[in-house]
């Protein structure tokens, strides 16, 4: 039960730095919504029940973007999501198509 715990730890952890790595830049950066709302473009693999998945009504659901938005929220942005492969995900991330990843 512990080993579960601190991979759980582990997990956020490693989501939160990569959140602050992949918000770093100028709004410029940030694809900007109507209305001047700062918008966080995130990627996830969404296949990996319950950190991130598709429900019956084709929903994106999970732990990983309920920790997302909550970040968001926290931080001002609204959230962009796009579901995409795993190998895709980096190479996203360095082309700027999205700002951070959560997977």
């Amino acid at each position: 039960m512990a080993k579960k715990w601190t991979q759980l730890l582990m997990l956020v952890i490693c989501s939160l730095a990569l959140l602050i790595s992949g918000c770093g830049g100028n709004d410029a950066d940030k694809g900007g919504a109507a209305g001047g709302d700062k918008v966080l473009r995130v990627g996830a693999e969404t296949t990996f029940p319950p950190f991130e998945f598709a429900d019956e009504k084709g929903n994106y659901s999970g732990f990983d973007l309920d920790l997302i938005h909550a970040i968001a929220a926290d931080l001002g942005y609204k959230v962009e999501f796009k579901s995409m492969g795993f190998d895709a995900l980096i190479p996203a991330l360095n082309s700027k198509q999205i700002d951070v990843i959560i997977s």
